[in-house]
């Protein structure tokens, strides 16, 4: 644990999450720009399920 709170207390470790999300929540992040009508599902496909495969197809 002590890892974890030495990687998350500075700000290279908190930067480097923040963009590991901004990747994993990339197409969210594309639906939004393009202002696609089913963003909210995009969204709820990526969110609760990360370790299902059918949420990457």
């Amino acid at each position: 644990m002590e890892f974890f709170e030495f990687f998350f207390s500075s700000i290279i470790g908190l930067t480097l999450f923040v963009f590991s999300l901004a990747i994993y929540f990339l197409p969210t992040i594309v639906a939004v720009i393009r202002k696609k009508r089913n963003t909210l599902a995009i969204f709820l496909i990526n969110f609760p399920r990360p370790y299902e495969p059918v949420s990457k197809m």
